[in-house]
C-alpha cells in the first residue's frame, strides 16, 4: 500500500491521530490524505510519534488523551539529553506549572508521576531526536507535485497545516522546500507550519539562511519560545547575543 487517501471521513481528531501513528508503522505508504475529517486541533496539535514536536492541549479526563501524554513521556525518557526539559511553556488548568526541586514532568505532579484525571494541560513539545543519517529530502518532482496541491487557494489554512503534518509522518525535505511550503501558509500558521517541518529537514544548517530568516520578528520570538535548546545550535552568536537562550525544564526563557 503506497498511498491511503480518507479524505472527507469524518474520523476526527483521534482517528487522525491513530492513523498517523498507524502510517509511521507501515512504513510503505508515501502518500497520506486526511483533509476534511472533522479535525479540531490542527496540525501542530496532532500526536505523530515520528515526529512529536508540536503544540498539544490535552484534555486528561479523555482516555486518548492520556495516552498522548503517556507516550509523550516515553519518547523524552529515550532522550538521554532531556530529563523532561523537552516539554516547555507547561500549562495545568490555564496556570503555569512551576516545578518544585526534584520533580521534573515525568514525575509530575506528585513527584511519582501520577497523572491527575481531570483538567486541560497545554505545553510545547520540542524533540531531541535528529535526522537519520540516511534520509534523504522528497524527490523534487514529487515535491512539486505536492507543492501544487498545498498552493490549492480552495484549501483553508488548517488544510494546509494537516496537509504539512501527515506528510511529514513518511517524508524529509531540505530547507529549501521547506521555505517555499511555508511561504504557501498564511502568516497566523507559519510557526505551526515550521515547528512541525523542523525535526524533518536533513540540512538543518541551511535553517537559518532559508526559513528562519524569512519569518517576521514575532514568529522567530515565538518559534524560539515553542523549539527551546533544540534551535539553538542553528542560530548564529548574533542572533544568541539579542536573546539568550537558557534550559529550563519547563519552559525557554529569552
Amino acid at each position: 500500500l503506497r498511498s491511503l487517501q480518507l479524505n472527507g471521513n469524518p474520523v476526527g481528531d483521534t482517528g487522525v491521530m491513530i492513523i498517523i501513528e498507524a502510517v509511521g508503522v507501515n512504513c510503505a505508504v508515501r502518500d497520506l490524505g486526511l483533509q476534511d475529517c472533522q479535525t479540531v486541533k490542527g496540525g501542530a496539535g496532532l500526536f505523530d510519534p515520528l515526529n512529536p514536536t508540536g503544540t498539544y492541549t490535552l484534555n486528561l479526563a479523555h482516555e486518548y488523551d492520556r495516552s498522548i501524554f503517556t507516550k509523550l513521556k516515553e519518547i523524552d525518557k529515550m532522550d538521554e539529553e532531556s530529563d523532561g526539559s523537552n516539554f516547555l511553556n507547561f500549562c495545568y488548568k490555564n496556570k503555569r506549572v512551576e516545578l518544585e526541586e526534584g520533580v521534573t514532568i515525568q514525575t509530575w505532579p506528585d513527584g511519582k508521576g501520577n497523572v491527575p484525571e481531570t483538567g486541560v494541560i497545554f505545553f510545547d513539545y520540542s524533540s531531541g531526536k535528529r535526522v537519520p543519517h540516511e534520509a534523504r529530502p522528497l524527490r523534487e518532482e514529487v515535491f512539486q507535485s505536492f507543492l501544487r496541491e498545498l498552493s490549492n487557494p480552495g484549501l483553508s489554512e488548517q488544510s494546509k497545516l494537516l496537509m504539512l503534518r501527515t506528510a511529514a509522518t513518511t517524508h524529509f525535505y531540505n530547507a529549501e522546500q521547506v521555505r517555499a511550503m511555508v511561504r504557501l501558509v498564511d502568516f497566523r500558521g507559519r510557526v505551526d507550519a515550521v515547528v512541525m517541518l523542523f525535526r524533518r529537514i536533513v540540512d538543518l544548517e541551511r535553517f537559518y539562511e532559508l526559513v528562519y530568516l524569512m519569518l517576521k520578528p514575532s514568529e522567530t520570538a515565538a518559534l524560539r519560545t515553542r523549539l527551546g535548546k533544540a534551535l539553538k545550535p542553528w542560530l548564529p552568536e548574533s542572533e544568541m547575543e539579542v536573546e539568550q537562550i537558557t534550559e529550563g525544564t519547563t519552559a525557554v526563557v529569552f
